[in-house]
């Protein structure tokens, strides 16, 4: 039995925890910006370490031994079609004023599930419900 794969596309966004989008995170204001154009999915990723334009994830020290990563880097994915990812381009080339934007090319086994989230027309697909 040979294993089937949908060739999708992924949009991986580096940026810091202190980068902001008006009041709120930028990383939360995607999860939402995802949610809005019914992206298959989005996740978000904290980083441990990491440097760009600038070092994230060093560790200041508080009383005695008790330690806090601060402005950690932040790794935003989401995974659809192509005609799904172009959606959000013209948001983050307004928005997106200190970070990376990348996409490439995902081979995803096609399981049962997964043929079932990408038969469907974008209309079709559940709005998810994204909470505090």
């Amino acid at each position: 039995m040979s294993a089937e794969f949908l060739k999708l596309k992924r949009l991986m966004i580096f940026v810091g925890e202190d980068f902001f989008c008006g009041d709120r995170p930028f990383y939360k204001v995607m999860l939402d910006v995802a949610a809005k154009y019914k992206l298959a999915g989005c996740t978000v990723f904290r980083g441990l370490q990491g440097y760009g334009s600038r070092v994230r994830g060093r560790e200041r020290r508080l009383l005695i031994s008790v330690s806090d990563a601060i402005n950690l880097p932040v790794i935003i994915t989401i995974i659809d079609t192509k005609e799904q990812i172009e959606r959000v381009v013209p948001f983050l080339e307004e928005h997106l004023t200190h970070g990376v934007a990348t996409i490439d090319d995902v081979n995803m086994l096609a399981t049962e599930f997964v043929k079932t989230r990408f038969s469907k027309s974008v209309d079709e697909r559940e709005n998810p419900a994204l909470q505090e």
